[in-house]
């Protein structure tokens, strides 16, 4: 599957926060909010090449901020 697939499956999933992650922490530009890393837990890593180079999406979840969402890295 390529990029966009994978996102429109997951937000498809109610993963809708496109996240950044940035040192230990995810920003969401949205809403210009920055969430510790270690509130969120990791449902599941998926896989993808883009020019040449293989990436994955990761799709996040936080009981504490009852938020769903997807980091790339």
């Amino acid at each position: 599957m390529d990029k966009e697939t994978i996102i429109k499956k997951l937000i498809q999933e109610g993963y809708t926060t496109d996240f950044t992650l940035d040192k230990d922490c995810l920003y969401c530009e949205e809403t210009r909010t920055t969430y510790m890393l270690k509130s969120f837990s990791v449902d599941m890593e998926m896989g993808f090449t883009e020019d040449g180079i293989n990436k994955k999406i990761r799709a996040v979840s936080s009981e504490e901020f009852g938020l769903k969402g997807y980091n790339l890295y």
